[in-house]
């Protein structure tokens, strides 16, 4: 074991050669905890999703706008719309929608923030679901926990950002961030104007010793070695 209380394992260094590809990671959760891990902290464990009160907001508006500079006009869906959702694909009746990149923008908003204003070594996090060569999106990923780790000291500054997306000054900084595409400032502005955080925290919450989560996490979360072959099918032994 480490200072982090983390069991090490010895590996063979296989390298890469030829058509042999061979990878080993220690997994999120372990990467997650060495990065905020102090001996003497305790830390609180709490995880995030999508806000329904939101998602169910947005399916009912769709947004025009006449180039990327201009800001969304929004207006209440038809009944009998059927429109595509792909957001900011078209500047005419686009449907508003929670989408995972959506998602991903609040997700990049809580890391900055966060990290100007509790610093990074205090707070880390993963999702529940690893997901790796992804290709379509699955429009249930919204509700796929974020896991987060923070200092119990900072743990109400890092969940006030969370549940506090919606509000004057995050807008300014996700203004900043969407342009110039702008493509989610229709979703990010209805939120902001009907008060509706786009994330919720769920319970229960969860408080532990450095010592304390360093083994269980040394016990539940593994590391994971894998290999492929990236020549022709035929020339496997």
């Amino acid at each position: 074991m480490d200072k982090t209380g983390l069991t090490t394992v010895e590996r063979v260094d296989r390298g890469n050669w030829g058509n042999h590809n061979w990878h080993f990671t220690e997994g999120d959760i372990r990467t997650a905890f060495r990065r905020i891990h102090q001996p003497d902290n305790s830390y609180v464990i709490f995880k995030s999703v999508a806000n329904q009160e939101a998602v169910d907001l947005l399916m009912k508006y769709k947004g025009t706008r006449k180039n990327m500079k201009d800001p969304w006009q929004l207006e209440l869906r038809a009944e009998n719309d059927d429109l595509e959702v792909v957001p900011g694909a078209s500047d005419r009746d686009n449907p508003l929608c929670f989408t995972t990149q959506l998602l991903e923008r609040y997700h990049s908003a809580i890391d900055i923030l966060a990290s100007e204003s509790i610093w990074e070594q205090n707070f880390s996090h993963y999702s529940m679901v690893a997901r790796t060569g992804i290709p379509d999106e699955d429009y249930n990923a919204i509700f796929w926990p974020e896991i987060y780790m923070v200092n119990e000291a900072r743990a109400d500054e890092l969940q006030g950002i969370i549940m506090d997306l919606s509000k004057a000054a995050s807008l300014a900084f996700l203004k900043k961030q969407e342009s110039p595409q702008n493509y989610y400032m229709g979703e990010i502005q209805l939120l902001h104007d009907q008060k509706i955080p786009p994330l919720i925290i769920q319970e229960p919450q969860l408080t532990f010793g450095a010592a304390e989560l360093g083994q269980y996490i040394d016990f539940f979360a593994q590391m994971s070695e894998s290999y492929s072959w990236s020549g022709r099918s035929h020339d496997v032994d």
